[in-house]
């Protein structure tokens, strides 16, 4: 539980002049927010709390040129703006409280650990424990979450938000308490929150979350008694394009002696360099973009990962040439739209786009190339899962709604990097692809 009574006192009023609001946001608020002179004060009113150096449930605030006392229960707690604050977690961090289960098959993946939830209740106790246990996390947001999960036992499903929740650490908490709140959301049955609710009550035996954080394809998923299992994967919004790597090359290359020829190579390039192609992404694009895109054979450059390498250090003597083909590459209209854009140019310098150059050209080649892009589009169709979208902008004004969708339905676009272009390293991930409803 959050910092309340005498502790709360103790740990951010006492003998203390504090600026800070009135919190009116909670069944166990919104009836105490009276002064003892008798004037309500509205959920976010600022006011300046004196803590005095004795405790009492009623400290001495003033308002508005106005004195009087009011429960120290209605007295948000002071903290730093969410701008400034980092939370460090993830859904893993808030499962601690499910009970240990073994998917057999999911995305692919056999024997995934997992952790079952069977109720609404478990899942909001699970969040609630796990945002107490992180250090980095603000008493204040574990509050506003108590807030909303009690209010929800009065069937209220919005948050107030309280003052000392910004737009950035209602991001953080739509991003990663999102996950788990699609399984609550479900438990709950609650059709104005989700678009379409995939768990049904008579078959279900537990939502769960793979408890490995690197676990690719799948944040959570409902199971059946059966054994059915129906994956979800969360985005806060339109969410983070997911990986081409992780998602879409390992199923490819269990299907290679169907593959388009385009697509043949695509994965050629990832058996060459060999390894988990979802840990290596940018030596596979190095790779193609040498190979394939610049059509530089093996033995004129027995090592393409090698060419960055040198530009990683700014070393134009032996491969400068290369900055020079991808600039006539881009110049000549590249493989389309995205591998053409100006912007590549204008970044070359000492070759820093050129990461940039070849995931922008192998998305193009997929997504201008009809048997390619079919044969995508049916690897992600065949594997079966929901897309579930919390409405970004619903959140930060406190109502919650998801947005479900199987992703056979939806529109796939493979994208290049998302980093800057003039971004080498192509920090933020190499070729994606987003599924768009």
């Amino acid at each position: 539980m959050s910092t309340t009574g005498k502790g709360k006192w103790e740990k951010y009023f006492r003998d203390r002049e504090v600026d800070t609001y009135i919190k009116a946001n909670s069944k166990s608020t919104e009836s105490k927010n009276t002064t003892e002179s008798g004037v309500v004060l509205e959920h976010g009113t600022p006011i300046t709390a004196f803590g005095g150096n004795t405790y009492s449930t009623f400290l001495t605030i003033a308002w508005n040129g106005n004195t009087s006392k009011i429960h120290i229960d209605t007295i948000e707690k002071p903290g730093t703006k969410g701008s400034q604050v980092r939370m460090n977690i993830e859904a893993t961090k808030l499962i601690g409280g499910g009970k240990d289960e073994t998917v057999p098959l999911l995305m692919g993946v056999k024997d995934v650990k997992s952790k079952c939830f069977y109720s609404a209740d478990e899942i909001s106790k699970s969040i609630l424990e796990g945002l107490e246990a992180e250090p980095s996390v603000p008493d204040f947001v574990v509050t506003q979450m108590e807030d909303y999960f009690n209010d929800n036992n009065q069937r209220n499903y919005k948050f107030l938000w309280s003052k000392s929740i910004d737009d950035s650490l209602r991001k953080q908490i739509g991003v990663y308490v999102g996950e788990l709140l699609i399984g609550y959301m479900m438990f709950k049955g609650q059709s104005g929150h989700v678009s379409q609710n995939i768990i049904n009550k008579q078959n279900v035996k537990c939502f769960v979350v793979p408890d490995d954080p690197q676990f690719a394809g799948a944040d959570s998923a409902v199971l059946d008694k059966d054994g059915t299992v129906h994956p979800i994967s969360s985005k806060f919004g339109k969410g983070a394009p997911a990986s081409f790597w992780a998602n879409i090359a390992p199923v490819a290359l269990k299907k290679y002696n169907a593959a388009p020829k385009e697509i043949q190579k695509l994965l050629d390039s990832v058996k060459a360099v060999g390894g988990p192609p979802e840990r290596s992404g940018k030596k596979i694009v190095w790779h193609y973009g040498i190979r394939e895109i610049m059509n530089i054979p093996r033995s004129q450059i027995p090592e393409p990962y090698d060419v960055f390498s040198a530009l990683k250090k700014k070393d134009l003597s032996k491969y400068g040439y290369i900055v020079e083909m991808a600039k006539e590459y881009v110049n000549a209209g590249g493989d389309g739209k995205e591998s053409s854009a100006k912007v590549l140019i204008n970044n070359i310098t000492n070759g820093q786009s050129l990461t940039a150059i070849w995931c922008r050209g192998i998305a193009d080649r997929i997504m201008n190339n009809k048997e390619s892009f079919q044969f995508i589009k049916e690897i992600i169709a065949g594997k079966n899962f929901y897309q579930a979208n919390l409405d970004d902008g619903k959140f930060l004004r406190g109502d919650v709604y998801f947005k479900v969708n199987l992703v056979s339905k939806g529109k796939v676009e493979v994208i290049g990097s998302k980093a800057a272009t003039n971004n080498l390293d192509a920090s933020q991930g190499t070729v994606n692809y987003s599924i768009i409803f």
